[in-house]
């Protein structure tokens, strides 16, 4: 997770805006948190990924729909 961080602030800085390295880079934070047991962090991070992502793309591009499919997980697990 550390790495990650570390690329996600790095994108940040070198695109200065929304970009679809970023919006892979908070859907990947979001994974590795649920992994770890933490879905309040998944469900934080995979927000944001989505909510770029949208911006990015349209709702029914492939990339969005994959994200909407993790965070719809996410609901369940959380209750």
């Amino acid at each position: 997770i550390e790495l990650l961080e570390e690329v996600y602030q790095i994108f940040l800085t070198v695109y200065q805006g929304k970009h679809p390295d970023i919006a892979k880079t908070l859907a990947h934070l979001g994974d590795a948190y649920g992994q770890q047991g933490d879905l309040k962090r998944k469900k934080y991070y995979l927000q944001q990924a989505l909510a770029m992502k949208i911006q990015l793309y349209t709702e029914a591009n492939f990339e969005c729909v994959i994200t909407y499919n993790a965070l719809t997980d996410c609901h369940e697990a959380l209750g």
